[in-house]
């Protein structure tokens, strides 16, 4: 009962530590300076699909 129990703690740990290393949306863009924005994307040719492809989807839109 001992291990079964000590087992289920250690996945519950590494599910939750796993889901806050993921990079993604404002975090992931917060980490890339202006000069690599503006060598991946073209004003008025880069699509928003694009742009969510690259660096996931936002956190929060306003």
């Amino acid at each position: 009962m001992l291990k079964q129990f000590n087992l289920l703690m250690i996945l519950s740990v590494s599910v939750f530590l796993s889901g806050c290393a993921a990079d993604s949306g404002n975090t992931k863009l917060a980490k890339t300076n202006n000069e690599q924005i503006n060598s991946a994307f073209v004003k008025g040719k880069t699509t928003q699909a694009e742009v969510k492809e690259a660096f996931g989807e936002p956190n929060d839109t306003d």
